[in-house]
């Protein structure tokens, strides 16, 4: 087992590796590795691959080959994940699979900002784009909320909020049943057709 501190993270990588005829060899192959981030008042960012090649000048590592990244309770897999510690990203691509309770998604490529643990998420069609928070500032969201074309979910941001900046809601299920109901939400059940059908109203 190897730790490294670098900038402001702590990479401990968990693996065998396999010698190598020269010394100098600036690469190290790492099979069937698993392997910890850990950063500062932050539960570690966990790395499980078959295979990883590790870089002991820069500590850049890159895995292949069932992928699978986990955090708190995000679980993305893939079939490849590069960590770069001197911009503090890591990026996952090709078969990209996100979970969450409750929430799936696949995606062309995925970077994880290894300070803020910001998330983008790419598609190959550069209009289909996201992005996920895992908490964000009261005060940020309404700012979010002000210049977003429409709100989805079942929150009471929806039913509150929402309407102030004059944003459409699709609220989806009957988690606010009985609160107010005005023009602008629009009332679904969570049925993939119907959802669909308000979002292109």
């Amino acid at each position: 087992m190897t730790t490294l501190s670098v900038s402001l993270n702590k990479f401990c990588i968990l693996g065998l590796f396999l010698s190598t005829d020269n010394k100098n060899d600036v690469k190290s192959f790492v099979p069937k590795t698993t392997n910890l981030i850990y950063l500062k008042n932050s539960p570690p960012i966990k790395i499980v691959s078959k295979y990883a090649n590790y870089n002991k000048i820069d500590h850049e590592t890159n895995f292949f080959e069932d992928v699978e990244l986990t955090h708190l309770i995000h679980k993305a897999t893939s079939e490849n994940l590069d960590i770069s510690f001197n911009n503090n990203k890591a990026s996952m691509y090709k078969n990209i699979v996100y979970n969450k309770p409750g929430t799936q998604l696949t995606a062309d490529r995925l970077e994880i900002d290894l300070i803020t643990k910001n998330t983008k998420i790419f598609m190959n069609n550069k209009s289909e784009k996201i992005k996920i928070f895992p908490s964000i500032r009261f005060e940020y969201f309404l700012t979010l909320l002000k210049y977003s074309e429409f709100i989805i979910g079942n929150s009471s941001s929806g039913i509150r909020e929402a309407p102030y900046y004059n944003i459409p809601t699709i609220n989806i299920g009957s988690r606010q049943k009985n609160r107010v109901s005005i023009s602008s939400i629009y009332n679904t059940n969570n049925t993939k057709k119907n959802i669909i059908k308000l979002i292109n109203f």
